[in-house]
């Protein structure tokens, strides 16, 4: 099964990522010199010459991040950036996007990773390009959308816990839900096989050193029926977090199979409520999306000759074979 651009119509926004290091919107914690920041064009945008019905490419612009972007109207501005797990897209993650905005009563924004779906780039996937998008869109979020710190949530899924975590480790956001988190991907490969295949395999995403760099209330939530990702991954996690945080083992979630309501927004709704999330949301101002983020840069001008699509569909299920194979093909 292969998704289009038609699948999303509506949905779908295209995120510009520059050439140049990004910075943060506080200037903190980030590649790049304060001084060298981007400038904003008109309403926001990156470096981007702005009509009512087209947009025009700047020099600047290196490609776009596909993002799927379902909105819960005018009556909040609380935004969920969702992370989604390896093996699957943005169409895979659609479903449970949509579970999200209808039960957190958000939006939410789930941005694809490089060579995933629709997202090809000469770079390929790697955990530098996932970072530096994952900052792209975080920079696109407060300073284009104009979402305030208070009213972003990163949660991240399985292999979506690392940027997670590290985008959470380095800004300012109101909350962090890490599910099915790992210690590091090396940590994931020793539970299952051994230390010695494990060291050759290169080190992505610890998320055990940045999850202390966390300073917003944190959730955990881990299957005990997990076994790709052995739930004392999250107890470890939880155990080295210095902000206020909770966890929950939920009895019949495993890795793959999730019942939404029983096993996620039960506890998430505990957790806002606990934190006073629920009260911010309703003090909030509603976010407006411009409609030319909807725009597919295909059809806009450009000097070089465009890269062909591949339209990539990926498995959402995930094995230890599978993550180890993986690993061990894209080891440098």
């Amino acid at each position: 099964c292969e998704y289009t651009t038609k699948d999303f119509e509506g949905a779908l926004i295209w995120i510009p990522s520059t050439r140049k290091e990004s910075t943060n919107p506080e200037g903190e914690n980030c590649p790049g010199d304060k001084t060298e920041r981007m400038s904003y064009a008109r309403e926001g945008f990156y470096n981007l010459s702005i009509s009512e019905s087209r947009i025009d490419l700047n020099e600047e612009v290196e490609h776009f991040i596909p993002c799927l972007f379902l909105s819960y109207g005018e009556e909040t501005s609380h935004l969920v950036i969702y992370f989604h797990a390896n093996r699957e897209d943005i169409f895979q993650a659609a479903e449970v996007a949509s579970n999200l905005r209808n039960n957190m009563h958000c939006h939410v924004l789930v941005p694809e990773y490089p060579g995933y779906g629709l997202y090809q780039c000469e770079e390929g996937t790697s955990e530098e390009r996932i970072k530096r998008d994952a900052l792209t869109v975080y920079t696109f979020i407060r300073k284009s959308l104009k979402v305030g710190i208070e009213n972003i949530t990163i949660m991240g899924r399985s292999i979506g816990s690392g940027p997670a975590t590290w985008l959470a480790a380095h800004n300012p956001v109101g909350s962090l839900i890490l599910i099915s988190p790992f210690l590091s991907l090396q940590e994931v490969v020793r539970a299952h096989f051994c230390a010695f295949l494990s060291s050759l395999v290169k080190e992505r995403f610890p998320n055990k050193d940045e999850i202390k760099k966390v300073q917003c209330p944190t959730l955990f939530i881990h299957g005990l029926k997990d076994e790709i990702i052995p739930y004392s991954h999250s107890q470890k996690l939880h155990c080295m977090t210095r902000a206020p945080s909770e966890i929950v083992f939920p009895r019949e979630m495993d890795h793959n199979t999730i019942d939404m309501e029983d096993d996620i927004h039960r506890y998430v709704d505990l957790f806002f409520e606990r934190f006073g999330i629920w009260e911010i949301m309703k003090n909030a101002t509603p976010i407006k999306v411009p409609l030319y983020l909807f725009t597919n840069p295909a059809s806009l001008p450009t000097k070089d000759e465009a890269i062909p699509v591949s339209y990539t569909h990926l498995r959402a299920h995930e094995t230890p074979e599978h993550l180890v194979c993986r690993l061990l093909l894209e080891k440098k």
